[in-house]
């Protein structure tokens, strides 16, 4: 499935244990309650999919854009968010704890994620633009 336009699909509860969704269009997508452990979402675009109540344990998200998405009650421990976009994306009440990289996780900074009650903010990562 890797690169595979699944954009606004409905996989409500899709089981995708171990699926290699590298560069994967799920833009609008509605995943919740899937299973996406150890998912391979290189580079995947999530931009405002549903994914609230998702397994996403020890997925490699490094570069995924999750900005906008609904990541509510989602488990992601030991998830891999290396540069991984979350502008505006929710995750309250999502688990975050041992979730590798967060520091390098990125958000415009005008428009951060909702954290969960509990975790203390990584520092954005957000590089500046530069003029041409």
């Amino acid at each position: 499935m890797i690169g595979a336009n699944l954009a606004e699909a409905d996989l409500t509860g899709a089981d995708l244990l171990n699926a290699n969704l590298t560069g994967a269009v799920l833009f609008g997508a509605d995943l919740s309650g899937a299973n996406l452990g150890q998912a391979d979402l290189t580079g995947a675009d999530l931009g405002w999919a549903n994914l609230t109540g998702t397994n996403l344990s020890e997925a490699n998200l490094t570069g995924a854009k999750l900005d906008r998405s609904n990541l509510t009650d989602a488990d992601m421990v030991d998830a891999n968010l290396t540069d991984a976009n979350l502008t505006l994306t929710d995750l309250t009440g999502t688990v975050l704890i041992t979730a590798d990289h967060m520091s390098e996780a990125k958000w415009e900074p005008t428009l951060p994620p909702t954290w969960p009650e509990y975790f203390e903010p990584p520092e954005n990562a957000w590089a500046p633009q530069k003029d041409g």
